[in-house]
This record gives C-alpha cells, sequence and structure tokens, in this order.
C-alpha cells in the first residue's frame, strides 16, 4: 500500500518532461526529511524550505520569526525567491502537527486543524506561480501517545485521527490540493499505533 502512496506522490510531482521540480515546505517532518522526495522520484530537483517547530499559523500569517528557535522565515514569499529555472512545479505543505501538539491536551476539535491548514494553504496558493500543484499530506500515526508534555497530551488514537481528518478536510475543500492519505506509512493505522 504504501508503494500506492508513493506512486501517486510521483505522479504529483513529475513534469511533462518527466522531471519533478517540488519545493516542500512546512513544519519539523519536512523539514528533518530533508530532499526525501528525490529518493520516490527519478531526477527530482527538490528544495526545502521547511521550519522545524513551525505551525500552520506561522505559514499563513507569513512569519519571518517562527519555528522552534524564532529564527525561521515562514514566508511562503520567502520560500520562492529566487525562482529557479525551470519554476516549481510542485509544492507539498506538511501543516498542521505542531499546531495540533503544542495545544494544551491536544484539544483542537477536526474542524480547528482544518481552519488552520486551510489559511496557510490560501497563502500558499497567493505566493505560488499560477500552475503550480499543492500536495497536501496527512502524518504517519504515532508510535505511541505523547502524553510527556513536550508535545501536548495526545494520549488516544482518536486525537490523532482528528489531526488528519482536518488536514484531509482542507485539502477536500479546495479542487487544487491534492491529498495524501499517508496515515499508514509507518505501520500504523487509523486504529492502531505504527511500529
Amino acid at each position: 500500500m504504501r508503494s500506492v502512496w508513493w506512486a501517486l506522490l510521483y505522479a504529483m510531482v513529475a513534469t511533462a518532461d518527466g522531471q519533478p521540480h517540488v519545493l516542500q515546505v512546512g513544519g519539523s517532518v519536512s523539514s528533518q526529511s530533508g530532499i526525501w522526495i528525490s529518493t520516490f522520484c527519478d531526477n527530482a530537483t527538490v528544495n526545502n524550505r521547511a521550519v522545524a517547530g513551525s505551525k500552520a499559523t506561522d505559514w499563513s500569517s507569513g512569519s519571518t520569526a517562527c519555528g522552534t528557535a524564532g529564527n525561521g522565515d515562514c514566508s511562503f514569499a520567502s520560500a520562492f525567491s529566487p525562482t529557479p529555472n525551470p519554476p516549481y512545479t510542485s509544492v507539498v505543505l506538511w501543516a498542521g502537527i505542531q499546531d495540533f501538539l503544542t495545544t494544551e491536551g491536544c484539544a483542537l476539535t477536526r474542524a480547528d486543524v482544518a481552519s488552520r491548514v486551510t489559511a496557510a494553504v490560501n497563502a500558499l496558493k497567493s505566493a505560488a506561480p499560477a500552475g503550480t500543484t499543492i500536495i497536501l499530506p496527512s502524518y504517519c500515526m504515532a508510535s505511541s501517545a505523547m502524553a510527556d508534555g513536550v508535545l501536548g497530551y495526545c494520549t488516544t488514537i482518536a486525537q490523532f485521527n482528528l489531526l488528519n481528518g482536518g488536514i484531509e478536510d482542507a485539502a477536500n475543500a479546495d479542487s487544487s490540493v491534492t491529498f495524501i492519505d499517508s496515515v499508514g506509512a509507518c505501520g500504523g493505522s487509523t486504529s492502531t499505533y505504527s511500529n
């Protein structure tokens, strides 16, 4: 099943000549993944402008003092500058998890997550060149409950499903956005933790 997700992602990022030009933006998952898309997409050129610890609200507001240390640039205008030649064909936006995990008790509702992610998508669309494909993946199911207080208190699988459900709702509400359901990419599911 995982190969199907990555095949779909490749199909979305590939250009007519088969050469994907991808911009990765968003928070910690994206920043820590480096240029991982190039391992799935032959000949992909990937630029990672993600900021560890950044939230969807940082990207929607264009914060230039965002992220864990507050020294990141979460402006889509900055992420697209300078414009590469050839230009980006696709943007993969990982957004919503920091908003969710840092809310006390992981208390954001599915609608709250969708609203924050939608605002980030709208800011991205305003900065992106016409015709740019926007890809919005969900997150892998966590490997366990998070009750240490560092990343909130998400103690149930149901809470993580609210996060991914909100991301899916944001994508489904916009015909220009493609949703990639990757909740099972780490071995878990909507009813089991990842291995």
